[in-house]
């Protein structure tokens, strides 16, 4: 869809007005702070100005008998009021105080600019992120991570640097309110040509932030295309490097790159034609109006001088706050970008109670006529019911796309059912109690995730209280005891997502993760696929000693793995085919591996 100048410019005003808000809500003291150092910076310009017209009179330079004069009595009367006689020497030293306060003021207002900013920028990253990380798992599932981290990452800082431009807006104003009211006090009527030339060229230049807004949006979605083709190319970096095709990889992404880089020199072309035309105009109009005041009113040399000083200071000022609005306009979207998402996380936000009701895990847990199809191609189970005793071991089975993993993610707590329900003992699972059953499980998918951070800090982010001893015994019972033999023990660190093991030690780790935390329910789906046959044994017989004290689900292709289970659920197509052992489904179907699951995914 085209967006108009006047909509985009329309948006912009719309998108400061929010930001504005959310600043002040976030850090109103921090922002009331800046603002004050800020209107100080100005007075202490406005005092140095004024210092320098008893320096003119002292050094012989006519200052007039008008609105000069009356300044210079001003102040000759406030140097006698503190008992100083008015002098180069004395105002020269009054100059020199001043300028160091300002000085001083400069350096704090910059500092606490730069603490808003970082501080907005981080609050504006906790928040996101909280609402993501509450969102519910059906809408994180269909997200792109990518997209999410980008948002977290490049747009915040984008917001970070819209914050910088807006404070420095303020500064630009209160400096130039300043000066124009010293001006003003010189000559009223040089003073308002010149407000009403610099207001026309401003009106002139409004079109150029609309424009800036609208490349600030091209910029947002081409960095974000950029960040979601740099982590799936760097992910597939093996597999291009195996193909040969690493040339082709980089010409990919370098198209990208170069996308980027073109929207952002537009954005600076845009800046660079509004900064050229209104130095060009104010130079133009000041020339004129300082002729105006030498030739048509006659003012004198040293308020001309003065004059010539104070436009000097306030012409720079304004381009500046055309320059700042215009960069404003350009990152304002980026703080879009975030509200965009905080919002749409917050609407899929799971329920939320302030405590959780306590689960009593005793008997079993069952699903009953329990249904869930996913959005997106309609997968998922349908009127499913199951029953799992605890301290039983249970086999899901099923060919690809039969429904186990969401039946894995219904139990632990994942999804929610659309229609039927789950209970725990007595206990159905509902916003009272799920963070109550969640306590209690111990979950591991075939998609090993590990922090790039050392072995005990992997282990005790699922168990913070664990001691060395559980953790050794956690170890033992996953068949990963190897940790102990790398090179600084728990403390060596295993590289971006675990790289430095092998896809059967992430699994044997992420397993001992798991048993760390003393599950009551420990949710195994495909856990054990990339282990080889005598490390799977170890596993499975840890599974065996389990038996009685905790309940476990196996999620699995693999015949070793489900022939011990108390019971077997065949899944076919979202629903429940047969249930039994291994000996009763086997006088039923044969081998019920081979029954329901094609020969190549076993």
């Amino acid at each position: 869809m085209n967006v108009t100048p006047a909509t985009a410019r329309r948006d912009t005003w719309t998108s400061l007005g929010a930001f504005c808000r959310t600043l002040f809500a976030m850090l109103g003291r921090r922002v009331l702070v800046a603002l004050l150092l800020s209107a100080a910076l100005g007075l202490t310009e406005g005092a140095g100005f004024l210092l320098l017209i008893p320096m003119l009179t002292a050094v012989g330079v006519d200052t007039g008998s008008g609105s000069v004069g009356m300044l210079a009595s001003a102040i000759s009367r406030a140097f006698s009021a503190l008992h100083l006689t008015p002098s180069l020497v004395t105002a020269l030293f009054a100059y020199a105080a001043v300028i160091t306060v300002q000085t001083t003021v400069s350096r704090w207002q910059v500092i606490t600019v730069l603490s808003v900013e970082l501080h907005f920028v981080a609050g504006i990253r906790k928040r996101l992120y909280a609402a993501v990380a509450r969102a519910r798992w059906q809408y994180l599932a269909r997200s792109r991570a990518s997209n999410i981290a980008q948002v977290l990452t490049n747009e915040a800082d984008r917001v970070g640097i819209a914050t910088y431009q807006v404070l420095q807006l303020i500064v630009h104003l209160c400096v130039s309110t300043v000066y124009l009211a010293l001006a003003l006090r010189l000559s009223a009527t040089l003073t308002i040509g010149v407000m009403l030339t610099g207001g026309a060229v401003l009106i002139a230049l409004q079109r150029r932030i609309g424009a800036s807004r609208r490349q600030g949006e091209r910029t947002s979605k081409a960095t974000e295309h950029l960040f979601t083709a740099a982590v799936e190319h760097v992910a597939a970096l093996r597999i291009a490097k195996s193909y040969g095709a690493e040339e082709r990889h980089v010409a990919s992404l370098a198209a990208v790159a170069d996308t980027v880089a073109d929207t952002q020199i537009e954005a600076i072309r845009i800046s660079a034609g509004s900064r050229s035309w209104f130095e060009v105009g104010g130079v133009m109009a000041l020339s004129l109006l300082l002729w105006i005041g030498l030739r048509v009113l006659q003012l004198p040399a040293g308020a001309v001088m003065l004059l010539l000083y104070v436009y000097s200071r306030i012409m720079p000022r304004l381009s500046a706050f055309q320059q700042a609005l215009q960069d404003v306009a350009y990152y304002l979207p980026a703080f879009a970008a975030t509200e965009r998402l905080r919002i749409e996380a917050e609407r899929e936000a799971e329920p939320v109670r302030d405590g959780a009701d306590p689960v009593i895990f005793r008997r079993h847990i069952r699903l009953d006529h329990v249904t869930f199809v996913h959005d997106e191609g309609g997968g998922g189970v349908r009127e499913i019911t199951v029953d799992i005793p605890f301290g039983s071991t249970a086999a899901i089975l099923g060919p690809s796309g039969a429904g186990k993993s969401t039946l894995a993610d219904l139990l632990c707590g994942l999804y929610r059912p659309q229609r039927g329900t789950m209970t725990v003992d007595d206990t159905a699972i509902d916003d009272r109690h799920l963070s109550g059953w969640k306590a209690q499980i111990g979950y591991v998918n075939q998609d090993t995730f590990l922090f790039n951070t050392s072995v005990r800090a992997n282990l005790l982010w699922a168990c913070p209280d664990a001691t060395d001893d559980g953790i050794r015994d956690a170890l033992s019972l996953a068949a990963a005891e190897f940790v102990l033999d790398l090179p600084g023990g728990l403390d060596a660190e295993l590289g971006d997502r675990g790289q430095r093991l092998s896809g059967g030690e992430r699994q044997r780790l992420a397993l001992a993760r798991a048993l760390l935390r003393k599950p009551k329910l420990l949710l195994l789906d495909e856990a054990t696929s990339a282990l080889d046959a005598a490390n799977e044994q170890r596993i499975l017989d840890a599974i065996r000693r389990l038996h009685g004290t905790m309940t476990v689900v196996l999620i699995t292709h693999r015949t070793s793995a489900a022939r011990d289970a108390d019971t077997i659920y065949l899944l076919e197509d979202g629903h429940l085919a047969a249930s039994g052992t291994w000996t009763t489904l086997a006088d039923r179907l044969g081998n019920p591996v081979n029954a329901l699951i094609p020969a190549h995914e076993v």
